[in-house]
């Protein structure tokens, strides 16, 4: 049997974890020992140890001398015999600590931040990621869009890039029949029953865009009035300023019974599913989970024009994409998908399934990944 370590930087609703979860889901624990190095910040956590005995609670996503230390005694004393690494911080201490220890590695990207940086910070996170690509013998990209963002890492070529599609299992989207009014009642929302409701589920971070969609969505009031918006998601600790600027914004704008923000929600889906729309305007992603929940749920979709987004989506054939980082592109967005026929709508929802079941199963993404497990500990044994 073999023992691979998983090195991710939080437990937050996101990506990246449900990705990890899905992996170790469908771990053949026969042929594989999971050994998990996360940080234990978020609902995550207790899935992932649920999953295995070795769970390792350390904070991976900052720069930080004593995570070090842990994580390198932790690899010392679990000896594993490859390394998978999900998001930017996890990436640079298992990459680091691979090379060391003469360990493989495989790095899942899970999306490009860099450009909100500031240019002194963006220029040195480059070159450390350049410098990394060195030493990293396998990469994971979730889609095309994304490998092109890539192309910034120059020293990142092509024989060390695997595109594999995340993935979902749909058993458990179809089985869901919410009912409206009670949902709606344990939201203590009962006044949005005969309203038109659009969903939202994401992380609460400046490149989600949030503010601009709450703006965006105050200027589609104007023409519609009888438009709610209901906002779920988590909230890390380093974001919790941009999270107040989202709720001052709500109450300075006078939205407070026509927004929820209703943080994390272990019944998301029963929520998204009575929705009558679904709303993503991120600035950046990898490939997208939430748009692929979404097209699960069976709602249609809007979505900003950004790699990721327009790998599972297309204009007017699985849904609508609007102009990033565009409070009108918003507007115009949602007031087109309410002004357009039901046939309409029915048919951008019936086609985004086909091609969910088409490109996006679990199945796919899992059976390329383990591929690449074993591809990558042949080519570390040659």
């Amino acid at each position: 049997m073999k023992k691979i370590c998983f090195i991710n930087g939080t437990t937050v609703v996101g990506g990246g974890p449900l990705n990890l979860l899905q992996l170790l889901e469908n771990l053949d624990k026969k042929e594989w020992e999971p050994v998990i190095c996360s940080y234990d910040d978020g609902p995550y956590w207790n899935k992932f140890k649920n999953l295995t005995t070795k769970a390792y609670s350390i904070p991976l996503r900052k720069l930080s001398l004593s995570s070090w230390l842990k994580l390198r005694s932790i690899l010392n004393k679990e000896k594993p015999d490859l390394i998978h690494t999900h998001g930017k911080g996890p990436g640079l201490y298992g990459r680091i600590a691979g090379w060391l220890f003469r360990i493989p590695v495989i790095h899942s990207f899970h999306g490009f931040h860099y450009y909100d940086l500031p240019p002194f910070q963006r220029r040195f996170h480059l070159l450390v990621e350049n410098i990394l690509a060195l030493l990293t013998p396998h990469h994971i990209l979730s889609c095309r869009g994304e490998r092109n963002k890539a192309r910034v890492i120059h020293l990142l070529k092509d024989r060390k890039i695997n595109i594999i599609h995340n993935g979902l299992r749909l058993t458990k989207f179809k089985e869901l029949k919410p009912d409206k009014r009670k949902t709606l009642a344990s939201l203590g929302l009962e006044s949005w029953e005969n309203t038109m409701l659009v969903g939202a589920m994401s992380r609460i971070s400046p490149e989600k865009g949030i503010l601009n969609l709450i703006h965006g969505f105050a200027h589609a009031l104007e023409t519609c009035s009888h438009l709610r918006l209901a906002i779920i998601g988590s909230c890390q600790e380093e974001h919790a300023q941009y999270l107040k600027s989202v709720q001052t914004l709500v109450r300075e704008l006078n939205l407070s019974s026509k927004i929820a923000i209703l943080g994390y929600r272990e019944n998301a889906f029963d929520i998204l599913k009575i929705m009558d729309a679904y709303i993503t305007t991120s600035l950046s992603e990898g490939l997208p989970y939430n748009i692929l929940e979404a097209i699960a749920l069976e709602q249609p979709i809007i979505a900003t024009d950004i790699p990721g987004n327009n790998d599972i989506i297309r204009d007017s054939i699985e849904g609508i994409l609007i102009p990033p980082d565009s409070i009108d592109g918003i507007r115009q967005g949602i007031l087109k998908m309410f002004h357009m026929e039901k046939n309409h709508r029915k048919s951008l929802v019936r086609k985004a399934s086909e091609r969910l079941k088409k490109d996006f199963s679990l199945e796919k993404m899992t059976s390329s990944v383990f591929s690449l497990y074993k591809k990558a500990l042949n080519s570390h044994s040659r």
